[in-house]
């Protein structure tokens, strides 16, 4: 019974930290677009970079979500 309760601690404190890693990789790439958006109206940047970004952050932002239902599952 000790070893199911530690390995189901171990599971959630993983779960845990995988939903924060994800959640400040998104915020990070929503911080990175707005710096290459206002690259972009300087001229310094180009609009194939920040849609680079915007994929990435809906690439990311699916995979915390799809990883929350996950969890909800279970």
């Amino acid at each position: 019974m000790e070893r199911f309760i530690t390995d189901q601690y171990i599971l959630c404190l993983t779960d845990y930290k995988q939903t924060l890693y994800l959640q400040d990789l998104v915020r990070i790439i929503n911080d990175q677009k707005n710096v290459v958006s206002k690259l972009m109206e300087s001229g310094i940047a180009k609009q194939s970079d920040l849609a680079l970004l915007s994929i990435e952050q809906k690439t990311q932002q699916t995979a915390l979500n799809t990883f929350r239902a996950l969890i909800e599952e279970t």
